[in-house]
């Protein structure tokens, strides 16, 4: 949208604005050279009026370059169903100004197309559809926002990506050629012509990834090979069957690549002409496409192919299809997900799957088909090789009923249900697929696992209940007899976290692990599903419940923990790395079995950083009295108040107060109602004085000790509440002690205003 301030300045954003409509201008400018002027017609969009009489003046005051006259300008305002009915209003407009914002009948689309490809028109869109997206994640960008299908057979698209340009535009005659490369259609003519021998490839190598990262941008966007626009009823009232969207786009492509794989993986390929046939197969990848569908050679890294050679078969299933989602203010548990319904099938690499319902209300009801658990995509994970092809999971809308889709890498299939679907029980037939072996509590029976299930043949396997649900390569479940007990411990563990952070233990979303040869960060990471490495000691950590009883498993109990943190109690980096491990605590102390493991053990790992009572009193007298260069203590609470220092003063509240502290924690934040506060401090005094009113007691005298800034207000709100007796900190003196006040830490902070970042990887903590 052109600002209301346009054109009075003669800056970059007046000149680009006033240039923008003198060239959508210029065949009408032609058709009345002698007079020239055009007519500009828009919806009443944001700003238009204003703008529109800004840019009119400013128009109307420079000189036509094909002309020594000025151009007269008229503007008015016109529907698109006004545009629709009027014949003589389309014509006698020379411009058309329109938003992405408006939803336009088939009709509508017609009329607008119709009048622009008979020249001497310009369109002009303004918007953008990220904000939609937020709303609607399983949209199709090409059929479902209908600006997209004005715009495309134009060769045009809108996509809800807020992405950066790789670089500005350098502001000099002759660009280089490696910001020419930014234009993918430049590039793929290069490829072109290399292949047919037309001309040599004149790019240097340095410039290969440049050139991965703009095709890999496109092709994330581009529909799949079978998607067409919807039939469309013309303005004369006639059905005109759905075009293809690709038109002559996909004929340029495949005139680029070559009919050879790409040869190692990793995001600096030996020659060019191989990330054109890279992108296309993750392009495929995303989006199941069935056009052309082979099996890649990357599907033996992941999923793997060990089995995916057995017979194929049919599977009818019914699948509750209703999901009321989780909380958003739970900050790592990318609670705006779909809910993932698994179906214990799993989709062979290339081999084209068909999936019809019983249930027409589940057609084109927002339901999607998941081909693949590894979600995690390293084309931004800035890692100097991949273990894996860059994406191995992509969906597909359930928009008929025999919906085709297929993998060049296969993998596990689910059923994705969106938030605030209530379909009910959905059946559905799956054809051409494998059995994996799946063990879901209450439904799959032991005696079936052990005589046919475990033995499956698909290469990955799962274990369900209501609340946690693993996924492992199936040669890690082979020797496992009996899921209960192993199920039963997780089922402990996560219904002692729903305790402390308040919530229900009946969840609306089981929480999910799945194990990887590469992820985006850390050794594992927090989120739906929680990635961790595929390595025999994660197996352990996941399966073996005699050892986990024993020894317990500190990184996925963290990763837990932080999908259950909630935003509000967090002071950004600074907290969320240690107040999740009083969840990790929780489990070892109540879950793991302490006398077998004992404060020594070794598998206790960063438990006993802060159990082992010397090891905690050490680490006090550190922080307390730090002196050595760059060790500031609580003088500066900023920096040196984080991970260990602050886990032992969480768990200091707990031992003075129980568990039951922070389940009233949690459960007085939740009743603080959903908005978040942006403002750090105002976070940092909410919390002091919450804990205070939460234990019943005037915790100022604990929290200066351990160095927070307190604010007079704080002081005030608790000074009604009795001391704390037990203190543990109490009479603790250090030295370099400050006067703590907001203002005196205020720059320590400046960079935690913006909260943590959404992936949480449990690295060396």
């Amino acid at each position: 949208m052109i600002p209301s301030g346009c054109c009075s300045n003669n800056d970059g954003i007046d000149r680009l604005a006033v240039n923008a409509f003198l060239w959508l201008a210029e065949k009408a400018q032609q058709k009345n050279a002698s007079a020239p002027a055009f007519r500009i017609a828009g919806i009443n969009a944001w700003g238009y009026s204003t703008a529109m009489a800004n840019l009119k003046v400013a128009l109307q005051q420079r000189n036509m370059t094909n002309s020594r006259f000025k151009p007269a300008v008229t503007w008015s305002t016109v529907t698109p169903a006004q545009f629709l009915a009027n014949a003589t209003v389309r014509n006698e407009t020379d411009i058309y100004w329109i938003d992405t914002y408006t939803s336009y009948s088939d009709q509508q689309i017609d009329a607008i197309l119709t009048w622009f490809k008979t020249g001497r028109r310009g369109l002009v869109v303004a918007g953008h559809i990220w904000y939609q997206s937020y709303f609607n994640p399983n949209y199709d960008i090409y059929a479902e926002y209908s600006v997209n299908r004005i715009l495309w057979p134009l060769g045009l698209m809108i996509t809800p990506s807020a992405d950066n340009g790789p670089a500005a535009a350098p502001s000099i005659t002759a660009p280089p050629l490696h910001w020419m490369l930014y234009n993918n259609w430049y590039t793929t003519k290069l490829m072109s012509d290399a292949k047919a021998n037309y001309s040599t490839w004149p790019v240097i190598s340095t410039l290969d990834d440049l050139i991965f990262q703009n095709f890999a941008f496109m092709l994330k966007w581009l529909p799949a090979r079978k998607t067409k626009f919807p039939n469309v009823t013309t303005m004369a009232g006639a059905s005109v069957p759905g075009s293809d969207p690709y038109a002559g786009l996909w004929s340029t492509l495949n005139a680029a690549r070559p009919n050879r794989t790409f040869p190692i993986p990793g995001p600096r390929p030996s020659h060019i002409i191989d990330v054109l046939d890279m992108s296309a197969l993750i392009w495929g990848v995303r989006n199941l496409n069935v056009v052309g569908l082979k099996a890649s050679p990357y599907a033996s890294i992941i999923p793997g192919l060990d089995g995916t050679d057995a017979s194929r078969t049919n599977v009818v299933l019914t699948i509750t299809c209703n999901y009321s989602g989780i909380e958003w203010q739970r900050l790592y548990a990318a609670a705006d997900s779909d809910l993932w319904r698994s179906t214990g099938l799993f989709a062979a690499p290339g081999q084209v799957v068909t999936v019809t319902t019983a249930n027409a209300s589940a057609i084109g009801a927002g339901l999607r088909i998941q081909v693949g658990s590894h979600t995690d995509d390293l084309w931004g994970a800035g890692k100097p090789e991949w273990k894996r092809l860059p994406v191995v999971v992509g969906s597909t809308p359930l928009a008929a009923n025999g919906t085709q889709l297929g993998s060049p890498v296969g993998g596990l299939i689910y059923v994705r249900v969106p938030i605030g679907k209530q379909l009910g029980n959905v059946q559905f037939t799956f054809y051409n697929v494998l059995r994996a072996p799946y063990f879901k509590a209450n439904s799959t029976t032991v005696a079936a696992w052990n005589a046919t299930v475990r033995n499956y043949s698909a290469p990955w396997a799962e274990l369900e209940t209501s609340k946690f649900i693993i996924t492992v390569p199936s040669i890690a479940i082979r020797n496992l007899t009996d899921p209960l007990p192993l199920l039963n411990f997780w089922n402990q563990v996560l219904d002692g976290f729903a305790d402390i952070a308040n919530m229900t233990r009946d969840r609306a979303r089981a929480e999910r692990i799945v194990v990887d040869e590469d992820i985006s960060a850390g050794w594992l990471h927090s989120g739906y599903p929680i990635m961790a490495y595929n390595v025999p000691r994660l197996w352990q950590e996941l399966l073996d419940e005699p050892y986990l009883r024993k020894y317990g498993a500190w990184g996925p109990f963290h990763e837990l923990g932080h999908n259950h943190q909630w935003a509000n109690m967090e002071l950004g980096d600074q907290t969320a790395e240690a107040s999740v491990n009083v969840f990790s605590a929780w489990a070892m102390l109540n879950v793991v079995n302490p006398t077998t493991g004992g404060y020594g053990a070794i598998r206790w790992e960063h438990y006993n950083e802060v159990a082992d009572i010397s090891k905690r009193r050490n680490a006090i007298a550190a922080y307390m009295n730090c002196t050595n260069r760059g060790c500031y203590g609580p003088s500066n609470w900023g920096t040196n108040w984080s991970v260990w220092n602050a886990l032992i003063t969480f768990l200091q509240l707990q031992e003075g107060f129980g568990w039951g502290f922070y389940s009233r924690m949690y459960g007085a934040y939740r009743a603080m109602g959903s908005g978040y506060i942006t403002d750090y401090w105002t976070r940092v005094q909410l919390y002091i004085v919450t804990a205070s009113q939460v234990a019943g007691r005037n915790l100022v005298p604990f929290f200066t000790t351990w160095g927070f800034p307190i604010t007079d207000a704080t002081r005030a709100a608790v000074s009604g509440l009795p001391q704390w007796a037990e203190n543990p900190v109490k009479g603790i003196t250090f030295k370099n002690a400050t006067t703590m006040t907001a203002g005196h830490h205020h720059h320590h902070h400046r960079h935690l205003l913006m909260g943590a970042p959404l992936l949480r990887g449990v690295g060396e903590h």
